[in-house]
């Protein structure tokens, strides 16, 4: 059995959660919130997995190489999606969220998590998908079928994907100055 594991990173409010129930939604173990399962108990038999981090994650930069490495041990072939979102809505986000106290820590966070992002994954080898938020909302279904292909995992009915969503606009008119 070939054992797939994907790693779901994304700066904070990227579509981080809605990647994640997209993969849970395709038959990956795992869950679609901030506590994670596999932080405690890694997977041993589940042929897909999901793991997700928010980066940071309740301000702590996650160790990805580590990650990486330990669902290697437990014999997964590792894979990510990096999620994506216009830098205005997800700057907003953060802040209405009371992740950040500021529009300048929400950059400055964005900025590190997608350094370190492709830094620790380009160490360790583990293929990118990159995932837009607003090609989800445009088009999900050719967007959804796309990544499920790249990542090697089956395609569940259409109707067993979450409702998607453009959740933008209302950070535009909280916040003329984007």
């Amino acid at each position: 059995m070939n054992k797939i594991a994907i790693l779901v990173v994304g700066p904070e409010s990227s579509g981080i959660h809605l990647a994640m129930e997209l993969c849970i939604a395709s038959g990956c173990a795992g869950a679609a919130s901030d506590v994670q399962p596999f932080d405690n108990k890694l997977p041993e038999h589940d042929q897909y997995v999901m793991w997700g981090k928010s980066i940071p994650t309740n301000l702590v930069f996650p160790d990805l190489c580590e990650m990486t490495g330990q669902l290697e041990m437990n014999g997964y072939s590792v894979k990510a999606i990096v999620t994506t979102r216009e830098i205005g809505a997800m700057v907003s986000s953060q802040v209405a969220l009371g992740r950040v106290e500021t529009v300048e820590k929400a950059r400055e966070n964005i900025f590190t998590a997608y350094s370190q992002i492709h830094r620790e994954l380009d160490i360790v080898s583990v293929p990118i998908t990159m995932l837009p938020y607003e090609a989800l909302v445009l088009h999900p279904h050719a967007t959804i079928s796309n990544l499920m292909n790249d990542l090697g995992i089956p395609l569940a009915p259409f109707d067993q994907y979450p409702r998607i969503y453009n959740g933008n606009p209302k950070h535009y008119r909280n916040n003329p100055k984007f």
